[in-house]
């Protein structure tokens, strides 16, 4: 379809009955262009036509007795006019498309967060500093020097010792670490061990010799931050003997928890018999009036159903009905994926009872264990991330 169809529109019509021959040569005497014209029955045509020669074709179609069908409006102008028939939706698709940019590059909340207690006001403080170096709620959030806004919030805040800055979807943590917590150690010697296994990700010492680097696996009781200490000169030698002290840090990285489900292939189910007992009672002045149907049943199961009606004015319901259904047990054969989707909510929650609630779930992994004596295995791994150290006192070298 050439440009010059396109940008004033053309639509396709359908000419059905009168003297088509005679149409078409009046079309052609008031040089009104008709093209792609097919023949789709007796007396029945299609063609395409330019839009503003429409009217004058119906003005033809009128003197042959032969009746014009629009079939599909086509080109610039139709493509505007729906548009504009569309608009609101158009605008709104537009709004939430940009709306999804600004929240995905804005930041809607700053946290002060630490696992110790803060002076008073050091909080406050904290956001006050950080919102002049830019680090505030607002839209477009760009790109920010770090290490110059905890540089100058440790500055300003003797109180604190250390500050980091973390980014969770729309909000900035702030972690701190308050200067008491490096200066009020206690006197008990000791190491920072591995709790469980894991990879360690972050390691903060606040007293002791760091013995593990980022990136390194630590199965649990391997030691992360030693609490024997050694003085060096400038040349690497030992100055003094090792001294025991109490160490301490804060050591957080990733480790897993693998839970197991299996679902067998036929399960429990309950299906009706078909055997009903219905009843429709009357309460009035405190008494239950039974107006038809029958309380009594001798169903082994069943399952009941039951309703009823308060009048405005009223605590108490003017009407109550039951009905009550027999029930059968039987076993039911399920498919193998239905079997699956069960051994999969059962591996997640075997797995989910191991993970501390301070954990941060990142990642979760899926294996198949196959199908043994009837039932499908699926086992579940969770990757959190969390804090893996802690404290294991020394009492002897």
């Amino acid at each position: 379809m050439s440009l010059s169809h396109e940008l004033p529109g053309y639509c396709i019509i359908e000419i059905n009955g009168g003297s088509i021959e005679r149409f078409s040569n009046l079309a052609m005497e008031r040089n009104i262009m008709l093209w792609d014209i097919t023949v789709i029955g007796p007396q029945r045509w299609e063609a395409k036509v330019a839009l503003k020669s429409l009217r004058s074709l119906r003005q033809i179609g009128h003197l042959t007795e032969s009746y014009i069908i629009v079939k599909e409006k086509k080109g610039i102008p139709a493509i505007a006019r729906k548009l504009r028939r569309h608009f609101l939706l158009v605008a709104a698709a537009v709004a939430i498309v940009f709306a999804l940019v600004v929240y995905a590059h804005s930041i809607l909340g700053v946290n002060v967060v630490s696992d110790e207690t803060l002076p008073s006001g050091v909080e406050q403080e904290v956001l006050s500093i950080a919102a002049e170096q830019g680090v505030k709620p607002k839209l477009f959030f760009g790109d920010m020097d770090w290490e110059s806004v905890s540089e100058e919030i440790l500055r300003r805040c003797p109180d604190l010792s250390w500050v980091g800055f973390q980014k969770e979807g729309v909000t900035i943590k702030i972690r701190v670490v308050p200067r008491d917590t490096v200066e009020d150690l206690t006197t008990v010697p000791g190491h920072i061990v591995a709790d469980k296994d894991g990879v360690v990700e972050e390691i903060l010492v606040l007293q002791g010799k760091q013995c593990i680097e980022t990136g390194k696996a630590v199965k649990a009781g391997d030691i992360i931050i030693s609490g024997y200490v050694t003085y060096e000169d400038e040349s690497g030698n030992e100055t003094s003997p090792a001294n025991l002290v109490h160490a301490k840090g804060i050591v957080r990285g990733t480790s897993w928890y693998t839970g197991k489900g299996y679902a067998g292939l036929t399960v429990a189910d309950t299906e009706p018999t078909g055997d009903t007992v219905e009843s429709f009672s009357l309460n009035f002045m405190g008494r239950e009036y039974l107006l038809w149907g029958t309380r009594r049943f001798d169903f082994a199961e069943y399952e009941a159903e039951e309703g009823q009606m308060t009048l405005p004015w009223q605590e108490t319901p003017l009407f109550s009905w039951k009905t009550v259904r027999e029930m059968k047990s039987r076993q039911k054969e399920i498919s193998s994926d239905e079997a699956m989707t069960r051994a999969e909510e059962i591996a997640r929650e075997n797995a989910m009872k191991q993970v501390p609630d301070d954990a941060e779930v990142v990642h979760e992994s899926f294996r198949y264990l196959g199908e043994e004596n009837g039932a499908v295995g699926v086992e579940i791994t969770i990757e959190t991330r969390e804090d893996l150290g802690t404290f294991q006192e020394v009492t002897s070298e």
